[in-house]
């Protein structure tokens, strides 16, 4: 999808997740390989900035966001942190329920 990797982005997994910097999303845009749906590029943005993983990073107190090349460019604020936390909170209750739901599935099945 992109021309090259961009070091902000993890490339194993283990990797410490970095909370980008606001606005990020226009640089990467402009890595985008030619013929390549700006949509798909957006949404593999989304799907990574609301991963469980992302939001733990950026819910940290000393948390920092990153540009493009993975260098520090500031504090996250109060109000990111605070917010990705509680959607940290909202996605691990979810992946609770998703998996006491299958554990029930599976012993009805039983």
């Amino acid at each position: 999808m992109l021309t090259g990797p961009i070091a902000v982005l993890t490339s194993a997994e283990g990797e410490i997740v970095l909370p980008f910097r606001i606005g990020i999303n226009n640089d990467i845009e402009r890595l985008l390989r030619p013929g390549a749906a700006l949509s798909d590029l957006h949404k593999a943005l989304r799907r990574y900035t609301h991963s469980a993983a992302y939001l733990y990073a950026t819910a940290q107190p000393d948390a920092l966001r990153h540009d493009i090349v993975g260098e520090p460019f500031g504090a996250v604020s109060d109000e990111d942190r605070l917010s990705a936390r509680q959607t940290f909170l909202i996605v691990q209750e979810r992946r609770k329920q998703r998996r006491e739901q299958r554990e029930s599935e599976k012993l009805a099945q039983n």
